[in-house]
């Protein structure tokens, strides 16, 4: 059998809809360590982000920024900043949103063994609600709902997972 039959078949198997007696729900603690290696991931590319960005914008250097005067420069220093964080949100965005979407998994993902799908019918998640999904984390990763939702759920579903009708599974 050649390797990209096996590549094939493997992939197919991710992407087969799970039936819903066959789920088996993740552990809070595989998503405190799939979240742990995903931001040791996400560092490198962040750092590239944040320096092109700089670059592009030519940000003046910490020492500028503080000997400059109070007015116009003070706020340009402003959009810049908002401007960084708006870039660096939407390169982790777009790593999350691609790598959860049409049966794509991350790296931490692959290496724990879970796999995000649609809640209704077992399959990969579209774009759209990759997107929701991420945008949801966000709000229940900062506010610390996720970890309560997820306590006092038997199947250990998040609140980012139920607003975008998706589930975490642990597949073997």
């Amino acid at each position: 059998m050649s390797e990209s039959s096996t590549n094939t078949s493997s992939r197919s198997q991710w992407l087969a809809p799970v039936p819903a007696d066959q789920r088996r729900f993740v552990s809070i603690w595989r998503r405190f360590v799939s979240m742990g290696y995903e931001v040791f991931l996400l560092v490198g590319p962040v750092l590239v982000v944040a320096f092109i960005y700089t670059v592009l914008t030519g940000s003046p250097p910490p020492e500028a920024a503080a000997e400059a005067e109070v007015g116009q420069s003070a706020s340009a220093e402003l959009l810049r900043r908002i401007g960084l964080q708006v870039c660096v949100y939407s390169a982790i965005a777009a790593y999350f949103v691609w790598g959860w979407s049409r049966g794509r998994v991350t790296l931490p993902m692959q290496t724990l063994h879970i796999l995000v799908i649609d809640r209704q019918s077992g399959g990969p998640i579209s774009r759209g609600q990759a997107l929701r999904r991420f945008f949801w984390a966000t709000l229940s990763l900062v506010s610390g709902l996720w970890l309560l939702v997820a306590l006092f759920r038997r199947d250990r579903q998040t609140l980012h997972d139920l607003m975008a009708g998706t589930q975490l599974i642990h597949r073997v």
